[in-house]
């Protein structure tokens, strides 16, 4: 087992940013499964009459945001008022196949509409377990 804690602020992108800090590396003795589980907390910075949407995801790269089935979604409507740091708790995790070696996972996120320098992650933790074949 490996932990991480981050404490950075990290402004979300429109393309896949890795959250400052956000990665965990765990070294497996053999093959199995590593499943990587990540807590954080995002500021959205929210103006009424725009949809905030994005995501949050854990990667094997600092630019891997593909795998949808595992991505936890974050969505502020555009009917909600006006809001400068709206705290967003987000929580995702994700099994990955490895053989022996060393391995790095990485906290990602994007937004797709509604981004602005505001957006931010905030604080997270991750944590990541092995499990042998």
């Amino acid at each position: 087992m490996s932990t991480s804690r981050q404490t950075a602020t990290t402004t979300i992108g429109t393309t896949c940013t890795n959250y400052a800090g956000g990665q965990v590396t765990i070294t497996v003795p053999s093959s199995g499964t590593v499943f990587v589980q990540a807590q954080t907390w995002l500021l959205i910075d929210h103006a009424s009459g725009t949809e905030d949407r994005g995501g949050v995801v854990i990667g094997n790269s600092a630019t891997d945001c593909t795998d949808a089935a595992y991505l936890w979604p974050v969505v502020v409507p555009a009917a909600e008022p006006t809001y400068v740091g709206l705290p967003t708790p987000t929580f995702v995790q994700r099994p990955f196949p490895v053989t022996a070696g060393t391995y790095t996972f990485y906290l990602n996120g994007y937004m797709t509409t509604g981004q602005d320098a505001q957006d931010v992650f905030w604080f997270g933790n991750m944590v990541a377990v092995f499990y042998p074949s």
